[in-house]
């Protein structure tokens, strides 16, 4: 997860301190949010608009909540942004003729 409120507790970002008796990989995902060239920061929107979704005020609340849910809300989240996404190009290119 890359979120500010993690960098500025950690001076880092990512899963470090999120997770207890849970098995995670370092490193690529199995979704392409995972697997990009993209910086921490420029994943911040996509993990801050996750922990709204998870109806969440801060990183205490978002590790207590359940890892089923977080994976549910998280490929919404990513369908939502993708989908806003596919809609802002294509108007773009719809412009542009």
């Amino acid at each position: 997860m890359c979120l500010p409120a993690l960098e500025a507790e950690a001076g880092h970002t990512g899963n470090y301190g999120m997770f207890t008796k849970a098995a995670m990989n370092s490193g690529g995902g199995v979704h392409k949010l995972m697997n990009s060239n993209a910086t921490t920061k420029d994943r911040f929107e996509f993990w801050e608009k996750v922990m709204q979704d998870c109806g969440c005020k801060n990183v205490a609340e978002l590790r207590a909540i359940g890892a089923e849910k977080l994976f549910v809300i998280l490929l919404k989240t990513e369908i939502q942004m993708a989908t806003a996404s596919q809609t802002g190009i294509r108007r773009l290119q719809a412009s542009r003729r």
